[in-house]
């Protein structure tokens, strides 16, 4: 009770700090958007100073999420559930995340099953869920390494694989990686955050998560697959 009560402190602290950050770094945010906004009208179309306008863009948009997401610790989000295709948040994902792939040299092979139902949730923050999964397996395979998602059907749930073939998860740890701050990663280069909020919107879904590891001790070819069952409509 005493741990739950420091954490609770703690998340409280985080959400003041938040409010407080995200209205400094959301002015210069809109300012940089805005002068992108308008080069892109300036531009052509087939430039090469198009295409880095648009990862300007793509980028910028991807840190007023963040900081959208640090917003959430301190007030209520919306939950707003519409018809999604679990295929098109991975593929959203994956191109959002493309440099950062490219950049630490990863290997990304898909197997997405194209006849998959359609689910109810809200699109944003399932890519959020498979955003911090997928970001955490490229941090953990250390000098390239191969993530590989796939998606199948099965009658009653739709299931998404995520796997790395990086260190694997200690056993010491595999009860607290959905703990609030509990990171194994250097100082500055992890909150503890990601997987714990993943786990919150994956409840709200009622959606099942778990997972399968193996350390270089537990066997020649270590590394974490991840396990996401979602219900399908049809």
């Amino acid at each position: 009770m005493e741990e739950q009560s420091y954490y609770t402190e703690k998340l409280a602290s985080l959400g003041t700090l938040a409010a407080g950050v995200a209205h400094e770094i959301n002015n210069p945010l809109a300012i940089i958007l805005g002068f992108t906004e308008i080069l892109l009208e300036k531009t052509h179309p087939d430039s090469e100073e198009y295409d880095i306008l648009k990862t300007i863009e793509k980028q910028a948009t991807n840190a007023k999420r963040i900081v959208e997401n640090l917003l959430s610790f301190v007030r209520h989000k919306e939950h707003k559930e519409q018809l999604v295709n679990i295929n098109d948040c991975i593929n959203t994902v994956l191109d959002m995340m493309n440099n950062t792939i490219m950049i630490n040299n990863r290997e990304v092979k898909k197997d997405l099953q194209e006849t998959l139902p359609l689910i109810k949730g809200d699109p944003g923050e399932l890519q959020q869920v498979l955003f911090n999964i997928i970001n955490n397996a490229i941090y953990v395979m250390k000098g390239g390494g191969i993530l590989c998602i796939s998606t199948k059907y099965d009658g009653h749930w739709i299931i998404i694989s995520i796997s790395d073939t990086g260190c694997g998860i200690p056993k010491e740890h595999r009860q607290r990686i959905f703990d609030p701050f509990f990171t194994t990663k250097e100082v500055g280069k992890g909150t503890g955050l990601g997987l714990w909020v993943s786990y919150n919107i994956i409840k709200k879904h009622n959606v099942i998560i778990t997972f399968e590891t193996k350390t270089k001790e537990e066997s020649e070819k270590p590394g974490t697959t991840f396990i996401i069952k979602l219900p399908g409509e049809r």
